[in-house]
């Protein structure tokens, strides 16, 4: 017989009192989710504004979204939904007490309140990135995640132009700036498309409720594109609401890709994988 070594023994002791503190906690801090109607994931890439437009949503009076809870580590881990739910919701309370401050920006939208849905109808995550790093290594996880919390599952899906994300990712954030080189650029490139060509799949493959925004179009429309999204997601949009988040937004987007001189070569390899994913083919160098 194989002893177990103490610190696996206690790894597994640690991991069942936690999840007993969370499903008293759940039960001592009980909000209402008897109206849920779906949960919410976001699929994609660093630097292509899904943080902003996860605060957005978090914002509306039926909505609470995390931010960088990592929701599918913890179905991996067979948390249920009652942790999962007291979880997204601390992170909520525990982001908003910061302002919502991701990459140096704030994200609170004023006038409205974050953590606080009157009426709870969707709940989820942002995680766009390492969410869909999972679901190409682990794609069972949907089911797992579908069967746990109950609920329809919905994707969240925001892009940018390449040449942008790829410039940001190559100096390393928006907060650390680091000088941009040509190894750097190339590192991004693959980075970003390795996830946008997960993406991609996932779209083409018609098994996921994948709702695709441009965030250029979020900028300019701001309106139209969230009233199109919360339509998508079966909720209603005040004009409050709206106003409020179109006040929020930038008016246009940061062109980081204009702070490096990209090479014809460089460009060239981005405008060559442009050409393959569908949602990207609107976007070039200079648009």
């Amino acid at each position: 017989m194989i002893r177990k070594s103490k610190t696996a023994v206690w790894l597994r002791n640690r991991k069942c009192f936690y999840g007993s503190y969370l499903s008293i906690a759940y039960t001592l801090n009980r909000f209402d989710t008897k109206q849920l109607s779906a949960f919410l994931l976001f699929l994609g890439y660093p630097r292509s504004g899904s943080s902003t437009l996860g605060s957005i949503l978090d914002a509306h009076a039926n909505i609470i979204v995390a931010h960088e809870l990592n929701v599918l580590d913890y179905i991996s881990k067979k948390y249920n939904k009652k942790q999962l739910f007291y979880l997204i919701r601390k992170n909520s309370k525990l982001f908003t007490k910061n302002d919502r401050v991701s990459s140096g920006y704030k994200g609170a939208v004023a006038g409205q309140k974050h953590s606080e849905a009157a009426q709870l109808k969707i709940i989820g995550d942002k995680k766009a990135g390492k969410t869909t790093h999972l679901l190409e290594n682990y794609p069972e996880l949907i089911a797992q995640l579908g069967a746990t919390v109950n609920l329809p599952l919905k994707f969240i899906h925001i892009v940018r132009n390449p040449f942008d994300m790829i410039t940001t990712q190559a100096r390393g954030g928006n907060e650390r700036q680091y000088p941009v080189t040509t190894e750097s650029i190339r590192a991004a490139t693959e980075f970003c498309f390795r996830k946008i060509e997960t993406v991609h799949r996932l779209i083409k493959s018609g098994n996921l409720d994948i709702h695709t925004l441009q965030y250029e179009n979020l900028l300019e429309y701001p309106k139209t594109e969230l009233s199109a999204l919360l339509n998508w997601l079966g909720i209603d949009a005040s004009d409050d609401y709206l106003e409020a988040c179109s006040n929020h937004l930038y008016k246009s987007p940061h062109h980081s890709r204009l702070k490096y001189n990209w090479t014809e070569p460089e460009k060239h390899l981005v405008l060559n994988k442009i050409k393959d994913i569908d949602f990207l083919r609107e976007y070039d160098f200079d648009n």
